[in-house]
């Protein structure tokens, strides 16, 4: 399906293409580029943004949204674009719902973390797999952003 942006009437943007999870009902977007977080990401006004957060905005006719403030998923879908899926929150209020809702990085230890660092066989895609965390997540713990104190 389409997804066209309210106020939004660029000839040159690429249009947002999106399939419905049946199960979840969110609108999954499959027409942009995904970040390495897992985002999609569209150009808004001369810079690349989180396309749930440009869908929010004009959804939602907001003229300016402070940067502090940030556009959660209700769905826990980073792929989702349904406007009845996200709502507005500080930082404190999305790290809250990630820890109520259990999608905190609890899942290694330190003594894998310190295996995950030595490994230079394997890509952090590969790792990522065998530790069921994210590319991501593998090449943050290499550069010591997460994990910083080991």
């Amino acid at each position: 399906m389409e997804y066209k942006l309210k106020n939004c009437n660029d000839p040159r943007r690429k249009t947002i293409i999106y399939e419905i999870n049946n199960s979840t009902n969110c609108w999954e977007c499959v027409s942009h580029y995904i970040t390495e977080d897992g985002y999609p990401k569209c150009w808004y006004k001369s810079s690349s943004k989180c396309m749930h957060r440009i869908v929010f905005i004009t959804h939602f006719n907001i003229i300016n949204l402070p940067s502090k403030l940030v556009v959660r998923h209700t769905c826990d879908n980073k792929l989702c674009i349904n406007p009845a899926h996200l709502l507005i929150g500080t930082i404190t209020d999305n790290n809250r719902d990630m820890f109520k809702r259990d999608r905190y990085n609890k899942k290694l230890t330190e003594k894998e973390v310190l295996v995950i660092r030595a490994d230079t066989h394997n890509t952090n895609i590969a790792l990522g797999q065998q530790y069921n965390i994210s590319e991501a997540m593998v090449r943050h713990i290499k550069n010591k952003r997460r994990w910083s104190w080991l």
